[in-house]
């Protein structure tokens, strides 16, 4: 091997591990994004507690009347936009509730009330112009086996000036209804450019 033969070498194996190194997601990038999934459903459903209920123009939560599913769409919708519009907004109106009204807040007790979920936002520090959703989520209530629980997918991208890159991806969860998890969401998968990062998620965003 000549001399030149050996330099080419020496730049191949330099340069190999840098192109390595940029597939893939940014694991903070990553784990940001799913956050914010998490945060755009939580203001998503925060909405619907108040009164009047918020609409957003470019996103939706949908709840059964039954509570069997729920479901969350967005079209490049602004989630620091939407947390401010959602804590700016009055308190839901506390009035007299007669028997049936009751009977069915305690089924609904299966979901946090507005004062934890208010709680939970304002605690959240991503404001207007800082990232944007666009993507759906799906869950179905399943009582077949234990734990009694929601199971859903979903599939989302975010952009914004809080991330590298846009980050898509694609994930399964659970939330437990009862037992030591009850209420928490367990991240099952999660997929990113068709490489697995379930594992290395759960580390950095302690989704067990």
């Amino acid at each position: 091997m000549n001399r030149h033969s050996v330099v080419i070498l020496l730049l191949i194996l330099l340069v190999l591990p840098l192109h390595a190194e940029q597939t893939g997601v940014l694991e903070s990038d990553l784990s940001l994004s799913l956050k914010s999934v998490v945060l755009a459903v939580a203001t998503g459903y925060t909405a619907t507690l108040l009164t009047p209920r918020i609409e957003f123009e470019n996103a939706s939560f949908e709840l059964e009347g039954d509570l069997s599913s729920f479901s969350y769409q967005a079209d490049d919708a602004d989630i620091g936009k939407m947390r401010v519009k959602v804590l700016d907004a009055p308190p839901p109106q506390i009035t007299p509730k007669g028997f049936f009204e009751m009977l069915f807040e305690s089924i609904q007790s299966l979901l946090p009330n507005y004062l934890m979920m208010a709680g939970y936002l304002e605690r959240q520090q991503l404001y207007e112009n800082e990232l944007f959703l666009t993507g759906q989520m799906d869950a179905r209530r399943r009582g077949d086996t234990y734990p009694f629980r929601y199971e859903g997918s979903g599939q989302f991208t975010v952009h914004g000036r809080r991330v590298e890159n846009p980050v898509s991806f694609s994930f399964t969860f659970q939330i437990p209804l009862e037992g030591e998890q009850g209420g928490s969401v367990v991240l099952q998968s999660l997929y990113a450019e068709g490489i697995d990062y379930t594992e290395r998620v759960r580390g950095i965003f302690h989704l067990n």
